[in-house]
């Protein structure tokens, strides 16, 4: 992660996983995978269905472009809510519809993807960056 304003960077590891050391409130949302596929942009997906209480989102996930990384506030000692533990892994979302109140009020869909080769210059750290290292940082550390 680079932090440009302080010319700084910190490490995290491809087994960076924030843990839930700090209980979250509020009721988790049910998570179901439907069996049912289809082709989204030539990947299969398969249809999982979201819901809590009056609201469902319907997700077309597939596990063949990796996992969408899922933000959470480091300040917060990463916690997470259970349910966003259970889509953790190698998930991607190609379509997504939020539906409230029996209404839809927003949808996501991948238009495009591109596979390509990236230059490692683009993994090269800027010059005259310091490392950071917070404290406890190895805490987010998967065992």
């Amino acid at each position: 992660m680079i932090m440009p304003e302080q010319k700084m960077y910190m490490e995290l590891g491809s087994d960076y996983m924030p843990q839930n050391d700090v209980k979250m409130e509020g009721k988790s949302p049910n998570i179901k995978r439907t069996g049912e596929f289809k082709d989204i942009k030539g990947y299969k997906c398969e249809k999982w269905i979201i819901k809590d209480d009056d609201n469902m989102v319907e997700a077309w996930m597939t596990d063949e472009l990796g996992s969408f990384y899922m933000m959470t506030n480091p300040m917060n000692r990463g916690a997470q809510d259970k349910w966003q533990k259970q889509l953790q892994g190698n998930y991607f979302p190609m379509k997504v519809e939020v539906i409230e109140d029996g209404e839809k009020k927003s949808s996501m869909e991948i238009l495009s993807v591109n596979k390509m080769s990236l230059n490692a210059d683009l993994f090269t750290l800027p010059k005259g960056f310091q490392k950071f290292d917070m404290p406890n940082m190895n805490m987010y550390k998967q065992n």
